[in-house]
């Protein structure tokens, strides 16, 4: 799951779970780990995410999360280049980092040349994890968003299982350990899976309580990937958010048990994604540079028995909401405050 603000900075508290996470892994069908929680790194501030990612590491992150498209790999890379080395506090193996192709370069010959750019910005040899950002391809070229004189998109109608035959290449050159998708559908991966001599590791997609993927987990599985989900808040920022969708922090549902458990939207949807998905990954995104001073007596949300369950909404919404369904208790302990 790729958690991910996208209000305001939230002041987030780590459950017992997620703190046992900094050591938990996947276990990838390639049978290399991937660490359980993670950092991501959209929509980070320039001349903040360097200080994010060193903060993340020395905290205890062992994962980080990148994409081409999001124009900060090379800062990204400044904090890698000052934790990451022999004679320093963590080595290159320690670390599991993830990145993804533009949909500018899906024709095979840019494949490589795109991962390149980024191995270069990010100063490794080379990645745990390179995913096909989106199964559409834009029209070659320097734009990323290439368009028409109207403002519509401009397409190319380059298949993506060429584009996968190419990121096989570059397992075998050992530039990439593990290759996957992301926001690709059931059939899109069966498609992929129907030609692929390197089987995808990893499918990231959006998650959240309007939309669980319940579905797709269980595609994945059946077929030995590892999903993760991205905006397990919602993204009542992104461009295609429909101007009547409703905002998952405001959710009537959730709202009440935050009022009733003294605890945050946000908090009750963290927790409902920790229990109602175990064992995936989980990616933290942060907007701060630092934990906050407080950072040591918090409390947690803990669920009683039986077992998280999930059911449908009162109301009628164009996408699923899927809530707890059993009862939070709330806990204390010391843990490690995080900023997401």
């Amino acid at each position: 799951m790729c958690y991910r603000c996208d209000t305001d900075v939230l002041e987030v508290v780590v459950t017992e779970v997620l703190l046992r996470s900094m050591n938990d892994f996947a276990v990838l069908n390639t049978g290399r780990k991937m660490p359980l929680l993670g950092l991501g790194t959209w929509k980070s501030e320039p001349g903040k995410v360097k200080q994010a990612v060193v903060w993340a590491l020395e905290a205890g992150y062992r994962h980080i999360d990148c994409a081409a498209i999001y124009g900060n790999e090379a800062e990204i890379g400044e904090a890698l280049q000052e934790i990451l080395g022999p004679s320093k506090s963590l080595r290159r193996e320690d670390v599991f980092i993830t990145s993804k192709l533009w949909n500018s370069r899906h024709h095979p010959e840019d494949v490589e040349p795109a991962l390149l750019k980024t191995l270069k910005d990010l100063k490794l040899e080379y990645l745990d994890l390179y995913l096909i950002h989106w199964p559409y391809a834009f029209q070659r070229g320097e734009s990323p968003f290439p368009r028409q004189e109207d403002g519509t998109m401009l397409y190319d109608d380059i298949d993506y299982k060429l584009t996968w035959a190419a990121m096989e290449k570059l397992v075998g050159k050992g530039l990439v350990r593990s290759i996957g998708m992301s926001n690709f559908n059931s059939r899109q991966i069966d498609d992929v899976l129907s030609v692929a001599s390197i089987k995808p590791t990893v499918l990231q997609v959006e998650g959240h309580p309007y939309l669980a993927q319940i579905e797709l987990l269980a595609h994945c599985r059946d077929r030995g990937l590892v999903m993760t989900a991205y905006s397990p808040l919602g993204s009542p920022d992104r461009a295609w958010k429909h101007p009547d969708e409703p905002v998952v922090l405001q959710e009537p549902l959730i709202t009440s048990l935050a009022e009733k458990y003294k605890k945050s939207p946000a908090q009750i949807i963290l927790r409902w994604r920790e229990s109602a998905f175990p064992g995936t990954p989980d990616i933290l995104t942060t907007l701060s540079t630092t934990p906050t001073d407080d950072s040591h007596h918090n409390t947690y949300l803990c669920l009683q028995q039986p077992p998280v369950s999930t059911t449908p909404p009162s109301h009628n919404t164009s996408n699923h909401l899927w809530i707890l369904a059993s009862e939070i208790a709330f806990s204390s302990c010391q843990m490690l405050h995080v900023i997401i």
